[in-house]
């Protein structure tokens, strides 16, 4: 396979949309490694993320962890307690937020995929120096901090619940 025909375009314009291609052919591999060893989702993945490594949480958290439509963790989330993954329990504090916890079989699977995600982003970045590495996670930081301060205020009228 080689890269998409867009990749060649060269200048400042094409490096977001090189970003946003590397991102996607990233995304892609590991989707369809973990779609066929482990049944789950890119955005499955996402949730369990979220609570195995933040603790239990909304999915407004998830939502907003990633940048991703709210529906999608829904569905997500749906999903997984189907296939024993997480539960879904009202929050304490608030019935109106239903809090979202990995199970153990939750868990072992977090830390199976974490394992093969590790392994392929090792394989990915094996060609870089730890300098190079260091320079490319700060420019990525630079840009990213940059485009947060570009942001428009949200416009939706409920608050994110914050990372529990």
């Amino acid at each position: 396979m080689s890269l998409p025909r867009t990749w060649s375009q060269t200048g400042e314009y094409f490096i977001p949309l090189r970003m946003h291609l590397l991102t996607r052919m990233v995304e892609r591999e590991l989707a369809r490694e973990m779609q066929a060893r482990f049944n789950v989702s890119v955005s499955e993945w996402r949730v369990i993320a979220v609570t195995c490594s933040f603790g239990p949480a909304t999915a407004v958290d998830v939502s907003s962890s990633f940048e991703i439509d709210p529906g999608l963790v829904s569905r997500a989330v749906a999903s997984l307690i189907r296939n024993g993954l997480v539960v879904r329990e009202s929050s304490s504090r608030n019935r109106k937020f239903k809090i979202i916890t990995e199970t153990p079989a939750g868990r072992e699977v977090f830390e199976k995929i974490t394992a093969m995600r590790t392994r392929y982003f090792e394989a990915i970045l094996q060609d870089l120096t730890p300098k190079q590495k260091l320079v490319f996670d700060t420019t990525l930081t630079t840009i990213a901090t940059r485009v947060d301060a570009q942001r428009s205020p949200p416009v939706d009228d409920e608050p994110a619940s914050g990372l529990s």
